[in-house]
């Protein structure tokens, strides 16, 4: 066995083994292992010259059952329709299907899924058509324990509502599932809310209703759900309020408060969260990427809270800095990503994390090359039951380490994990999962979804996301570049 390393407060020192623990000058300190990252396996490939984008996922709770994951994802080939993948061993081996889904001249996207403590996996997605049909809206598909697919789908709604978000929780031994959403007309954009409970052994779905803002001109985008150990439910969302002619936005989150569509604002104080960001001037909750082209990155914000710790809730999201270095600023700037804290239940919150490790963007060096600026974006985050908060994202750092054609852009997947003792701040170490995308692989060059999946369970952590580069070069087409490779998701399986 060699000498492994402690990292202590950003230190690397060789330490060496007495009794399990590590002796350092005679002090004794507990190591931080190091994750074991597998190589990426292919979960599924879209057929030639289709888009495959926006992977939900969910994983059954209960390891006694096995280590059972569903993955599903949108298609486009050019209508949008939408294939899962079941793995019963941990993410090792997957079969895939198509989701029965909604008429033939219907499109089906943003899919989300989430398991109920039984093993029930239920996928929720919205539905339109070219014209307005009574078929919109949004709609949910049940795989029941011992399925081995998901049966055909249900209506909740008959409004194709945005964006809808899933998610399970579990209050005095009575389960349900949350679904948020909002309504995407412009200049209204309400955050909406419903609940499923099972009735008769059917899982029933209530109202979708709208929650209620401070403001009736404050707009709401993208409300993300988390439940933490005891069954509360909390939203994470992009608040946008008038300013004049346009809008401040901010990161705020909301707590279920158990009756009907009630919600508040945790601690009601001015240390609640209220996360201002920078948003393009369109006023758009998507920014404007360095990658060539009009490759856009959303600003959603993501949520989790710890398995075990009702207290702990994390928020990770994206923003620029510019102006100054380690100052927030305007879209000059590049993207980076951020974690925020909450010990308290959602009362107050720690200031943001910087995950990212590359170089801070400076425009007062007179070294820095204006044109060398890269991109972190579309992170997700998971927090296991032994204090590991990990991240995924996107990262664009690679294209300039090194002279690379412009239209040929690299994209890697990182993943960065942090030790959190709910007090002392996260500290991340970041890793690159190798090259996922090359844009001049890209059946839609400018868009690949607007979020990818980060399960852990135990010691064992699966990000999913959309790639291209594991593929063979087939001929292209002579209008999407000199090579066309499939699109695909993609699975790492990493083990603490």
């Amino acid at each position: 066995m060699g000498t492994p390393e402690l990292r202590l407060r950003g230190l690397i020192l060789n330490c060496l083994w007495i009794g399990g623990l590590c002796s350092i000058s005679g002090v004794a300190a507990f190591a931080q292992p190091e994750p074991s990252i597998g190589p990426r396996k292919v979960v599924a490939e879209g057929p030639q010259y289709t888009a495959i984008h926006e992977v939900g996922a969910a994983l059954d709770p209960d390891a006694s059952r096995g280590i059972k994951v569903v993955a599903v994802w949108t298609v486009e080939n050019p209508a949008y329709f939408l294939q899962y993948a079941v793995s019963n061993d941990g993410g090792k081996n997957w079969t895939t299907a198509n989701l029965t889904s909604t008429g033939a001249t219907q499109s089906a996207a943003d899919t989300t899924v989430a398991v109920a403590t039984d093993g029930t996996f239920m996928a929720t997605y919205f539905s339109e058509g070219s014209q307005p049909a009574p078929e919109d809206g949004l709609y949910m598909n049940i795989m029941p324990p011992t399925a081995p697919g998901f049966g055909t789908p249900t209506q909740i709604h008959t409004t194709p509502y945005d964006f809808p978000q899933l998610v399970f929780g579990e209050q005095a031994g009575e389960g349900y599932f949350c679904l948020t959403t909002f309504d995407g007309t412009p200049g209204t954009s309400p955050l909406l809310f419903g609940m499923a409970s099972k009735v008769g052994g059917s899982w029933t779905w209530g109202d979708i209703s709208e929650v209620q803002m401070d403001d009736a001109d404050v707009l709401g985008f993208v409300a993300k759900p988390a439940v933490n150990a005891y069954g509360d439910l909390y939203m994470a969302y992009i608040h946008a309020e008038p300013q004049g002619p346009d809008y401040d936005y901010s990161y705020r989150a909301l707590r279920w408060t158990g009756s009907q569509y009630d919600f508040v604002r945790p601690g009601q104080d001015p240390t609640w969260l209220d996360e201002q960001f920078h948003p393009p001037a369109n006023d758009q909750f998507y920014f404007n990427s360095y990658v060539p082209g009009e490759f856009r990155i959303p600003c959603i914000a993501e949520l989790a809270a710890h398995p075990t710790d009702p207290n702990r809730l994390y928020l990770v999201f994206c923003d620029r800095y510019a102006d100054e270095i380690g100052q927030p600023g305007s879209e000059d700037g590049d993207m980076d990503i951020y974690v925020m804290r909450s010990t308290d239940g959602g009362e107050t919150w720690s200031p943001r994390v910087r995950v990212n490790q590359d170089r801070l963007y400076d425009p007062g060096d007179p070294d820095w090359d204006d044109h060398v600026l890269y991109d972190q974006f579309m992170p997700q985050i998971a927090v296991d039951a032994s204090d590991r908060v990990h991240v995924i994202w996107y990262d664009t750092r690679l294209d300039h380490l090194a002279a690379n054609d412009p239209g040929d852009f690299r994209i890697e997947m990182y993943y960065a994990w942090a030790f959190d003792n709910g007090e002392d701040p996260l500290e991340f170490t970041e890793t690159s999962l190798d090259v996922a995308i090359k844009t001049e692989n890209l059946t839609n060059p400018r868009f690949i979804g607007d979020y990818n999946a980060l399960l852990t369970t135990g010691n064992r952590v699966l990000p999913l996301y959309m790639g291209t580069q594991h593929l063979q070069s087939i001929p292209g087409d002579g209008q999407r570049g000199p090579t066309q490779r499939d699109e695909a998701i993609l699975v790492n399986r990493i083990f603490w």
